[in-house]
């Protein structure tokens, strides 16, 4: 979801220095909502036959073997994007960290494609919330409590915290202030977030939404949050919300 999220600075900016192109975007079928509402894409595929035969330009911003095969052919001018997985490896495995000067991930996506010349605008990333995503959200803010969301999930346990302590910190937190708190994330957090639940003392304003809510519904509970600890694609989301 972050990597998807993390190349609209790049699709705002070719809009942007091409206002009248087409601009394809292919995408697996699980993830179109992400981009279903970006007004910046003129098409999102999600099988290879509804790609056009031939593109003025192709920007492969996956660079492995099934994109390669899937751009093949199809235009003279192909940018591809440059991964730093050999640096993530050996700084996860072996602590060594080569990722000191690095620029961000959308800034470097940004970058692949140099020789067209993107301007910078400086307005991060969009996620674009339905109506009905915002109507969603609605219910979860009827109490004038400042509100916390904690996306407290990870793909890898070399960064996930520890949920008894999430639970620690929560317990303080309601002792001490007058919050309500939003626990984010997807069906396969639903067990750390029980553990979680669990291990707090007073649960009135704690709502659990992990793997009840859809993407839409999850970026629009994101942007009316006071506050947002953590996440990995859910940090994505915070970027630039708009309607």
């Amino acid at each position: 979801i972050g990597d998807i999220i993390l190349t609209t600075p790049l699709i705002r900016r070719l809009r942007n220095k091409f206002p009248q192109a087409q601009i394809d975007f292919f995408i697996k079928p699980a993830y179109r909502t992400i981009l279903a509402g970006n007004p910046y894409l003129t098409a999102i595929h999600t099988e290879p036959e509804k790609l056009k035969p031939k593109y003025d330009v192709i920007i492969d911003l996956q660079n492995n073997f099934r994109s390669l095969q899937l751009r093949k052919g199809r235009a003279k001018r192909v940018f591809y994007y440059q991964k730093q997985n050999w640096k993530k490896f050996l700084l996860v495995h072996f602590k060594l960290h080569l990722l000191h000067d690095h620029l961000p991930v959308s800034e470097r996506y940004v970058e692949s494609v140099a020789p067209l010349g993107l301007l910078d605008d400086d307005l991060g990333c969009d996620y674009f919330i339905a109506e009905k995503d915002r109507q969603f959200a609605e219910k979860a803010f009827s109490t004038k409590r400042k509100t916390l969301a904690l996306c407290f999930g990870a793909k890898h346990f070399t960064k996930q915290y520890p949920p008894t302590r999430y639970a620690e910190v929560l317990n303080r937190l309601f002792a001490e202030t007058d919050v309500q708190v939003l626990l984010l994330g997807g069906k396969e957090d639903a067990a750390l977030a029980k553990e979680i639940s669990d291990n707090v003392t007073d649960k009135t304003h704690l709502l659990d939404f992990s793997g009840k809510c859809s993407l839409g519904e999850t970026a629009s509970l994101l942007a009316r949050a006071n506050a947002v600890r953590k996440a990995s694609g859910n940090r994505s989301l915070l970027s630039r919300q708009a309607s």
